[in-house]
């Protein structure tokens, strides 16, 4: 069973990363495409040609596009909405910031220490399973000996 489950998981894994090496130029050159629009609106914005209270948005790396974290600079909507708000406490105080990163932390450590309970549930039940199946074969083994032993008493 969990030979097929491997199979299933690598040839999720390789059908993803064939995805991504198909599509790899097409983001590649949408990021270069925003960062481009990006250094125009901040050179419109230093040249006071922009709309009062312009922000410009964060431009995105091209490393690490597909290895994204949740405070990665490619999920802040500063200045994309309109508004002439200052940004939300948890995406411009760091203050904020940090304890949000640290909660996300906890959380995933929660789930991990989850994940890891129930696979220990899982092995100790096979365990169990594969102790109580050793006992039957022995048991079984053991008649078969005694039955071989009295057989061969009566032969002679």
């Amino acid at each position: 069973m969990s030979v097929i489950i491997f199979d299933l998981e690598h040839k999720l894994h390789v059908h993803a990363e064939a995805s991504i090496q198909w599509r790899n130029p097409t983001i590649q050159k949408l990021v270069t495409t925003y960062n481009i629009l990006c250094n125009k609106l901040i050179d419109l914005i230093r040249r006071g040609e922009a709309p009062a209270g312009a922000i410009a948005p964060h431009s995105i790396t091209l490393t690490g596009i597909f290895q994204l974290d949740v405070d990665d600079d490619i999920w802040q909507d500063v200045g994309l909405d309109g508004n002439d708000m200052a940004p939300p406490a948890w995406l411009a105080d760091e203050n904020m910031c940090t304890p949000i990163k640290f909660q996300l932390k906890v959380d995933r450590c929660n789930e991990e220490g989850a994940r890891i309970m129930r696979e220990h549930c899982v092995l100790q039940e096979w365990m169990m399973a594969e102790w109580d199946a050793l006992q039957e074969a022995r048991t079984c083994a053991g008649k078969f000996i005694q039955h071989s032993t009295a057989m061969t008493l009566i032969v002679y």
